[in-house]
């Protein structure tokens, strides 16, 4: 989106981030686009501050643009905040294939990302990372990743229990998952040591899927209760149950542009 920043103040600087895991590089502009300083700094607590120290050195912060306020520049982006600096997340560009033999350059990209803050171009309001909304992403993560390890294991337990002899195959032939690994967690031993191992290693992936499962339901009912408590309406809304609700949280990110 176009942001207007109005009249800039006297000593107006405008600085851009392009953030890492482990560090990021800083640039900072005047009102006219004249580069005051390109300088890289730990992705660290004290990184973040003393990144903050040099924008207010270089001059009066009107706009900071951050890549990546959802992953590598969260926590700078909350500490910025935190310090009373106006954050703005950059919104970058779809990659590009780069020349054979060609490096990314961070001076370059904290530069660009600089001059999308003073033009006001391609910004955005960073999304929340604090409170309800960021406590539902984190979950949400998790029980996503539960339920594809729970999928993954049934798979697995399937295709081992079709190549199985009949006496593991016979019982479990037609089923969905969700009936095939509790028959296969009851079934009793076999004698044949073939089946018996066969029937070991699909009792093994059921187990991982039952764990998984009610892992993934005790997620789910926490995320139920922090989205009912923090925005109930999405939940009222029609069609809308507790993981689509979680989803539009994330994504929405700030409720104060959030209409019903």
């Amino acid at each position: 989106m176009k942001v207007n920043h109005g009249d800039a103040p006297e000593g107006a600087v405008f600085a851009g981030v392009d953030t890492h895991a482990d560090a990021h590089w800083l640039c900072v502009l005047d009102a006219v686009g004249r580069p005051l300083l390109s300088e890289r700094f730990p992705a660290t607590p004290d990184g973040y501050d003393a990144l903050a120290a040099a924008v207010r050195r270089a001059g009066e912060p009107v706009a900071v643009g951050v890549e990546g306020t959802a992953t590598y520049g969260a926590g700078l982006a909350r500490r910025l905040s935190e310090l009373g600096l106006p954050v703005w997340e950059v919104l970058q560009p779809e990659k590009r294939r780069r020349p054979r033999g060609s490096r990314k350059s961070d001076p370059v990209d904290a530069e660009r990302a600089a001059r999308k803050a003073l033009s006001g171009e391609g910004l955005s309001v960073p999304k929340s990372r604090d409170g309800w909304v960021e406590s539902v992403r984190a979950l949400l993560a998790a029980r996503d990743r539960l339920v594809s390890s729970a999928t993954a294991a049934a798979n697995a337990a399937i295709a081992i229990a079709r190549s199985a002899p009949e006496e593991v195959a016979g019982p479990l032939r037609g089923m969905r998952a969700d009936r095939a690994m509790p028959a296969a967690l009851g079934m009793g031993d076999p004698g044949d040591p073939v089946a018996a191992s066969a029937l070991r290693a699909v009792r093994a992936l059921a187990e991982s899927w039952r764990a998984s499962r009610e892992a993934a339901a005790r997620l789910l009912a926490e995320i139920e209760g922090l989205v009912r408590g923090g925005c109930p309406a999405l939940l009222a809304m029609y069609g809308c149950g507790p993981v689509s609700a979680a989803r539009l949280a994330v994504a929405a990110g700030v409720f104060d542009s959030f209409y019903f």
